[in-house]
């Protein structure tokens, strides 16, 4: 029996080879996408699991609270660490931690790597496989610990314990003994870095507090162990104690409370409401990075789904004997319901495996879409994997044939072998699936068309300065800063050169400005005279910081719109004398166009731009024109190597915001295009199954119409009236909805953004008609101008 139905199934699929694939290949791109929306989410839901002891390592983070609205911060005082350590009984261990960059030396290499500086019990608390050496030796100052992919870069080998590794700083050398290598984390992990060493190490980088251990001003990143969660609450309450010591030495920065987090949920608060100022760990991935692609694979699954239902009910139509005869000499519809569900969970399986050959495919894609992702079909080995994919091929294999299964033997055998069965072209379950199809098509089409717009948008976006064309380089000391501009200072490429102390792109300062009674909190950034010309900032007010400074000059600060707008200013703003650290006074000379340090992410904030001398100078910025950028960028990276032989070019450009939007844009453009593509292709298949079935329904009425006189014309439009109809439908159904959902995710994402528009959802339904009408229209046109006699004589 079993083998009859095999039999039988093989046999119908290859008479209808056409439609088999087109349902096969749709599915199983619904599937792959499904597939990918799975790792996807594993990926997210997996996030620091690695870390067997997260439940009881928490971090210490900290609440800011301003008249300007409130901020959790990531950093706490360094000297937190030590309190905690030496008075809190119930902390079963502490550790500090660190996330920076340096530049290393091994044989002739010199390069550049992140690097973390954390106290020795940082391997108790988290989990590393060590594959060489020992996480033992992580307690001498002189100890460094690298990953795996550093090993293998730079000597070829994992083995290297033992062997010497050479630290630049500022050019002069500080020399380590790799003590061990671990296992390079995986991406879904808080820990991204290439070396760690020990803490002591930290207060000797550039830049860094001499005593870091007990000063209330630096901040650093503290995980305390605390084994038993009833203690939590007692020691948030101890710690705010502490409140007084730190405020008292930031009076500029007052913290409002300090709270533990379970290292285990630090991964969702990255993003919207729960993002942490001072973050020094890898970013999480955000819900709607998880939600997004699940969504979008379900509807594709859907949508193929009913393209499968369509196309089996028009295919059924030759079937109708088959059925009649079969109930006559006695098989029973649950018989018939059961070699139809057979096909359909034949074809299903089929999908399955060209779904998971797609998925090998969509998901090396998908990781070159964004860094900070890697799926791996690897997990496919996993029993949660299995459990999804048998889940996906019952599922798909119901919604596709249940319906076709169940109508096609409803037939009385009677009714069919007199000819009186004739499957109806369309009811209204084909007309809503139809619907629905097209719907999800132009959903995905206008969602395309709406980040496409807004890429377009966001690249002329005025952020207060110039997007490209500028390169910037960490310097030293003010002796570095000008041996590197006297080497540029003839080069014609060049239009500008400044320098500054910190920079409008970067980490940025924040701090409490005082005019009278009013304070409101402000990002501040110290630059030098020429700065505003090398940034392309524009002055609408006032003047610029004078080139021959004097000490009066040092108290001249330029404000932005915003900053005015915040402090209620309406005229007289030149003059306006300011406070800032509670007794620093400060002259206000001239007011900006507004800054967006944060470009497109977050509101506007209010700048002040505070006089720094050439002794302050850690920045040296060069202004070139966008097409030359990349030869300056390799005339600083030749002058940089006369300037510090031992160390490595730090220029970099000062688009990052910008490329990392347009990065967002692009692939959601290609998602959603893609999805809409192939989405387009499955309706318009569906589509035209379903008007071949009409038009054979309908073959006899169609030719007496033509004896009778129609015109080709009117015969069309008599066959794809109801059609017309159905796109209308699904116009104003997904272009309402693709539009409410871009306009949804974008205001998610950013700030500043172009809201979907009626061009872009009219771009996408023009598009999906033209489709539509020309897949469909060969087949209306062999109808209308057919031969009457032909059907009649059929008759």
């Amino acid at each position: 029996m079993i083998k009859n139905y095999l039999v039988i199934t093989i046999r119908n699929l290859a008479r209808n080879r056409i439609f088999m694939l087109i349902n096969l290949f749709g599915l199983g791109i619904a599937i792959g996408c499904c597939i990918v929306a799975y790792l996807n989410w594993n990926f997210a839901a997996s996030f620091d699991k690695i870390h067997i002891r997260g439940d009881v390592v928490y971090r210490v983070q900290a609440n800011h609270v301003t008249s300007d609205g409130s901020d959790r911060y990531a950093v706490v005082p360094a000297a937190l660490g030590e309190i905690v350590r030496n008075n809190f009984n119930d902390v079963q261990g502490v550790v500090r931690y660190a996330a920076s960059t340096a530049d290393f030396r091994i044989s002739d290499d010199v390069f550049n790597t992140s690097v973390a500086f954390a106290d020795t019990p940082f391997f108790e608390f988290f989990s590393f496989r060590i594959i060489d050496g020992s996480s033992a030796s992580f307690k001498t100052k002189s100890t460094i610990i690298i990953s795996e992919s550093l090993a293998r870069k730079y000597f070829d080998d994992v083995l290297v314990s033992g062997r010497q590794i050479t630290q630049l700083i500022d050019g002069m050398p500080k020399e380590f003994t790799i003590g061990g290598v671990f296992e390079d984390q995986p991406l879904n992990s808080s820990f991204g870095f290439d070396a760690i060493m020990p803490w002591q190490n930290y207060e000797d980088l550039p830049g860094i507090a001499e005593n870091i251990d007990q000063s209330w001003s630096a901040m650093t990143t503290l995980f305390l162990l605390i084994e038993r969660n009833e203690d939590v609450a007692q020691i948030t309450t101890q710690l705010q104690r502490y409140l007084k010591l730190q405020n008292e030495a930031r009076d500029d920065f007052r913290l409002s409370s300090f709270y533990l987090q379970p290292f285990s949920s630090l991964a969702a608060s990255f993003h919207g409401d729960t993002w942490l100022q001072g973050e020094q760990l890898r970013w999480g991935i955000p819900p709607s990075s998880t939600i997004g692609p699940a969504v979008m694979g379900a509807f594709l699954l859907l949508l193929a789904c009913f393209n499968f239902t369509n196309t089996s009910l028009a295919v059924s139509v030759k079937r109708l004997k088959e059925i009649g005869v079969r109930k006559a000499i006695g098989g029973q519809r649950s018989q018939l319901i059961t070699q139809f569900m057979n096909e359909s969970v034949l074809l299903c399986l089929l999908a399955c495996v060209i779904g998971y050959v797609i998925a090998l495919i969509l998901t090396p894609a998908y990781n070159s879409l964004w860094p900070g992702i890697k799926l791996s079909m690897r997990e496919s080995s996993d029993m949660l994997f299995f459990g999804f994919f048998v889940a996906l091929l019952l599922i798909t294999s119901v919604i596709a044939g249940a319906y076709p299964a169940l109508y096609v033997t409803s037939f009385r055998p009677g009714t069919i072998l007199k000819g009186n069965a004739m499957l109806k072209g369309t009811n209204w379950l084909s007309r809503v699936l139809l619907t629905l199809q097209f719907a999800i098509a132009l959903l995905c089409l206008a969602s395309a068309a709406a980040f496409l717009s807004n890429a377009s948008f966001q690249r002329d976006f005025d952020i207060g300065y110039l997007k490209d064309g500028n390169i910037v380089v960490p310097v030293a000391d003010r002796n570095q800063y000008e041996q590197l501009k006297n080497s540029l200072s003839g080069n014609k490429d060049i239009d500008a050169i400044a320098g500054s102390h910190t920079h409008v792109s970067d980490r940025f300062d924040r701090g409490t400005v005082k005019y009278m009674t009013d304070e409101h909190q402000v990002e501040i950034v110290e630059a030098g005279t020429g700065y505003l010309d090398a940034m392309g900032i524009r002055l609408i007010e006032g003047r610029d910081f004078h080139i021959n400074a004097s000490s009066n000059e040092m108290a001249s600060v330029l404000v932005s719109e915003e900053f005015v707008k915040q402090f209620g200013w309406s005229k007289d703003v030149i003059g306006k004398i300011i406070t800032w650290h509670d007794s620093i006074q400060l002259n206000v000379v001239g007011v900006l166009k507004n800054i967006h340090t944060e470009g497109y992410w977050k509101p506007v904030a209010p700048v002040m731009i505070r006089y720094a001398s050439e002794d302050q100078y850690r920045q040296l910025v060069v202004r070139t024109t966008p097409d030359k950028v990349a030869r300056v960028n390799d005339a600083m990276r030749e002058a940089w190597k006369n300037v510090s032989t031992n160390s490595v070019y730090p220029g970099k450009f000062t688009d990052g915001n910008i490329a990392t939007a347009l990065m967002i844009n692009n692939n959601t453009v290609r998602i959603f295009g893609f999805l809409g593509i192939v989405a387009l292709i499955l309706s318009t298949t569906g589509l035209y199954a379903i008007l071949s079935l009409n038009i054979a329904r309908r073959k006899k009425e169609i030719g007496i119409r033509k004896v009778m006189g129609a015109r080709a014309f009117y015969i069309a439009r008599l066959i794809n009236t109801e059609f017309i109809f159905i796109l209308l439908i699904a116009s104003l159904l997904g272009g309402s909805c693709g539009y409410l959902a871009s306009d949804k995710v974008m205001n998610i994402i950013w700030e500043y953004y172009q809201p979907s528009g009626i061009g872009t959802v009219a771009m996408a339904v023009g598009v999906m008609f033209a489709t539509a009408l020309l897949a469909i229209s060969r087949i209306t046109l062999e109808a209308a101008r057919s031969n009457p006699i032909h059907a009649l004589r059929d008759e």
